[in-house]
């Protein structure tokens, strides 16, 4: 007969509160609609709040998406303490999961904060923040245009150099 796990309950919760950081931006650019100027900035805000859960200091150092992409997730000093990592509410807060004992949380939290360095590993690996167009084309984001018109100048000209490099378009 198979064992169910003592906290079934919390990982469900735990992986829960990772799918709902994901669906939105899932959602969004599964449709039919031209989303391509949205992708750099709803990637960044993706990534930086799976970071946030177990990375120290995301906020105040890594402002930029390059920035942010450097980000060793590995690294033990990047690392919060095991006990600062957000698992989420219904993990922490979960029946079971109070009454487990130091060791067994602290190996639920183990897991938990691995999940989310090799999600997070993952994403950085394949993700479309490193390539010049994705960059150029959120200048037509109007968060973007309404936030500096100076930086929307910059991001059409990347654009348009990418355009050109790749022979999609011909120089003027």
């Amino acid at each position: 007969m198979l064992k169910c796990s003592e906290l079934l309950e919390a990982k469900l919760g735990f992986f829960i509160s990772v799918a709902s950081e994901v669906q939105g931006f899932l959602m969004k650019f599964q449709a039919g609609k031209p989303m391509a100027p949205f992708l750099y900035e709803e990637t960044y805000l993706m990534l930086h709040s799976l970071m946030k859960r177990f990375i120290k200091r995301v906020l105040e150092t890594n402002s930029s998406a390059n920035k942010l992409l450097k980000v060793d997730v590995n690294q033990k000093c990047n690392l919060l303490p095991i006990t600062d990592v957000n698992i989420g509410f219904e993990a922490r807060h979960s029946p079971n999961e109070s009454k487990a004992s130091d060791t067994v949380k602290s190996n639920f939290k183990f897991l938990c904060l691995s999940f989310l360095q090799k999600m997070t590993v993952k994403l950085i690996e394949r993700n479309p923040l490193c390539f010049k167009l994705v960059r150029g084309i959120s200048c037509l984001s109007p968060n973007i245009i309404s936030a500096s018109s100076s930086s929307c100048v910059q991001k059409i000209e990347i654009a348009l150099d990418t355009f050109v490099d790749c022979h999609q378009m011909t120089e003027l």
